[in-house]
């Protein structure tokens, strides 16, 4: 990761920018971090595109696509804002090379390295195709290798680019020797064309280069039309499979789900242990964002780019981790409000630091312990006895006080488990919840025995809970999807009520006492905690709403950036309201 530049943006949106992970064609990227600490990248868009209405129009469209293409092996848009100064959009960070480049550096892959990028590849498009969705940029450089898999990213956000680069240029736009015979033509596209392309970066993953061939763009057209793919060399097990992948003709192609179930089931390899040694080598050590944040809080605004517009559109809140009325998670836990927040037990708090979950004495700056937890760490809370941490597969509970292990929960099979780099958690009552790709489970704090477990059904119509937002408290569990809030009985899972917002939440939902109050980007939406019944709602006047948090019967609610507004929670009554001049 590279340090930050005087000319670099220090917030996007939600996120703290921590450092830039690179730039391409669309921009530049960074390493960014939400309200509990939760790491994204996020990619701001240059000027070039920004000034352009059609190509703000088209990645609205785009990022769309991309927040419903969450599923097994992709990194999820979770938050985006088309209408900023400066488009951006969020995904979920995946710390690990290309394929393009660890091919380009290392050579050909190995076959068991193979057969998993095969099987997550497939899982992955099997799971977008199921939804509707056709990717349409299969190629090696949005093909990234993590410790625990292979990730499909850019579902579509780059055709945005492509579009507008081909209007002002005329040119060709795209990696024409992982194009399919239809898009070389021309011709209408569907879910057989990423089986196609899927077939080819196979074979460059496993040949060290495309089927064929390198030549002009327009001669590699022409071969992907009218000639056979040069296949020699490729292993045995995977001659097959590509070989049916490259078919001419899209009817004679497998689908991706077929595909799943030549190349068997999706390992769950243990960190870096899918990659040959070369490659393990590239992945990098995970950052200690606790360090960063803590280095980046006071860098002075003087002469500092503002941040980049905070009016996201929130997938389900895959970004933001809701943690209300449950104990402090994070130090940057509403950085953004005005006034601190309670926490269970304030003198614990839980770090997610390299290489494991850490506990800081908040009464001071010494951290009582570090422990070994998941690789990788996606959520982390405690209520300050209990530690929790998600990721790799499943949760593990840790003693807050000495940082022993107590217990720790493995996903069952049946492809219901955990993303490995999804995990969302709350904890209540001697309860946590857990949530993520297929399934939400209810687990005792004390053993980690399940009590409930809730699949994708809940959802109406989403094939995963994949980036859900989890939250608990007294007596009341809540789970949160694209549009619709769930209220869950603790003790059964049963759902007691659902609501459905008006768009998507732009923040994390709260909980206060009776109410749990939303935000969905026009305002603050108060229900009934006991029947989901609306009770007051607070629309601001000409404002975007983004963030909100409460804390003691106050409501805290940004407003444009620069504006926070504070509401009385049983009423909604506005108790004040101010303006600073910078953005926070």
């Amino acid at each position: 990761m590279l340090r930050l530049r005087a000319e670099d943006p220090y917030q996007v949106g939600p996120f703290r920018i921590l450092g830039r992970l690179g730039s391409g064609g669309m921009g530049q990227v960074y390493l960014g971090a939400g309200r509990y600490g939760e790491l994204v990248a996020v990619k701001v868009i240059h000027r070039t595109f920004a000034s352009d209405p059609g190509f703000r129009a088209r990645f609205r469209r785009e990022v769309t696509i991309g927040m419903r293409a969450g599923g097994p092996g992709t990194a999820a848009v979770v938050a985006a804002d088309p209408d900023a100064p400066l488009p951006w959009l969020a995904s979920e960070y995946v710390p690990g090379p290309s394929l393009d480049h660890a091919v380009g550096t290392a050579g050909p892959l190995p076959p068991p390295t193979l057969h998993v990028l095969a099987a997550g590849l497939a899982t992955a498009l099997a799971a977008l195709h199921g939804s509707g969705l056709v990717h349409r940029d299969v190629k090696p450089p949005n093909v990234l290798l993590a410790a625990d898999g292979p990730r499909l990213i850019d579902m579509g956000i780059s055709r945005a680019a492509d579009a507008t680069q081909l209007s002002t240029t005329g040119g060709l736009v795209g990696t024409p020797a992982f194009m399919s015979p239809e898009q070389a033509d021309g011709r209408e596209t569907g879910p057989a064309s990423d089986v196609f392309s899927l077939g080819a970066v196979l074979a460059y993953a496993a040949l060290g280069h495309g089927p064929f061939g390198d030549a002009h763009p327009l001669v590699l057209l022409r071969r992907i039309v009218d000639d056979p793919a040069d296949l020699r060399g490729l292993p045995g097990p995977l001659r097959g499979p590509v070989e049916a992948c490259l078919a001419k003709r899209p009817a004679d192609r497998p689908t991706a789900l077929d595909l799943t179930a030549l190349f068997g089931p999706l390992p769950t390899p243990h960190h870096g242990s899918w990659l040959p040694t070369a490659v393990a080598a590239m992945l990098p050590p995970p950052p200690d964002v606790a360090a960063l944040l803590a280095a980046g809080r006071d860098r002075p605004s003087d002469g500092r780019p503002r941040p980049v517009g905070r009016r996201a559109l929130l997938a389900g809140g895959a970004g933001l981790l809701g943690l209300a009325a449950v104990g402090g998670a994070f130090g940057l836990a509403r950085s953004l409000l005005p006034v601190p927040q309670p926490v269970v037990r304030p003198e614990v708090q839980a770090l997610p630091t390299a290489p494991g979950p850490a506990v800081r004495d908040t009464r001071g700056a010494t951290v009582s312990w570090t422990a070994d937890g998941p690789p990788t760490t996606s959520a982390l809370l405690t209520d300050g006895r209990t530690v929790v941490a998600g990721g790799q597969g499943g949760v593990v509970a840790l003693d807050a006080t000495t940082g022993r292990r107590l217990w720790e929960y493995t996903a069952p099979p049946g492809g219901v488990g955990f993303d490995p780099s999804r995990v969302r958690l709350a904890i209540a009552d001697g309860t946590v919840y857990a949530a993520t790709n297929g399934a939400a489970i209810a687990l005792d704090a004390a053993t980690g025995t399940q009590r409930w477990r809730l699949v994708s059904d809940l959802t109406e119509g989403y094939r995963s809970l994949a980036g859900i937002d989890v939250m608990a408290g007294p007596g009341v569990a809540y789970f949160a999807h694209g549009p619709n809030l769930f209220s869950i009985d603790p003790a059964t899972g049963d759902t007691r009520w659902t609501h459905v917002v008006d768009g998507n939440f732009a923040a994390s939902p709260e909980i206060d006492g009776d109410h749990v109050l939303i935000s969905n980007g026009n305002g603050v939406d108060a229900l009934r905690a006991a029947t989901g019944e609306l009770v007051w709602q607070h629309r601001p006047d000409g404002g975007n709403a983004s963030e909100l948090g409460v804390a003691h019967g106050i409501a805290f609610l940004t407003v444009n950036v620069s504006e926070v507004v504070a509401l009385d929670t049983p009423t909604g009554a506005v108790r004040w309201r101010t303006r600073s001049g910078a953005a926070t």
